[in-house]
C-alpha cells in the first residue's frame, strides 16, 4: 500500500500508512543498498578539494577564496597549512 501511495505523490498518505505499520518492511526494496549508494569521499578530501577550487576560482587571491568559502582569511591559512600547502608568495 505504501508504494502505491508514494508513487501517486501523496507523501502525507504514505507517511500515515507507515505510521499504521503498513510502511516498508525489511527486505521490501528491490535493489540492495550497496548498489544504489555511492561510497562517500572522506571529509578531509572534500574540504581540500573545496579549498583548491576556491583558490582556483579566485585566481590565487586568498582573501577572495576565503570569501567564496564563507570563512575568514586566517581560517583559510590555517586549513591550507594543515593540508601542507606552501603559503610562500610566488614571484
Amino acid at each position: 500500500m505504501w508504494r502505491e501511495l508514494a508513487s501517486e505523490g501523496s507523501v502525507e498518505a504514505a507517511a500515515a500508512a507507515e505510521g499504521e505499520g503498513k510502511g516498508p518492511q525489511a527486505g521490501s526494496f528491490s535493489a540492495p543498498l550497496a548498489s544504489v549508494v555511492q561510497p562517500a569521499l572522506p571529509l578531509a578530501t572534500l574540504e581540500r578539494d573545496a579549498l583548491l577550487r576556491a583558490l582556483q576560482a579566485a585566481g590565487g587571491n586568498k582573501r577572495k577564496a576565503a570569501e567564496l568559502l564563507g570563512i575568514s582569511r586566517s581560517t583559510l591559512y590555517r586549513k591550507l597549512r594543515a593540508f601542507g600547502f606552501d603559503l610562500k608568495p610566488t614571484r
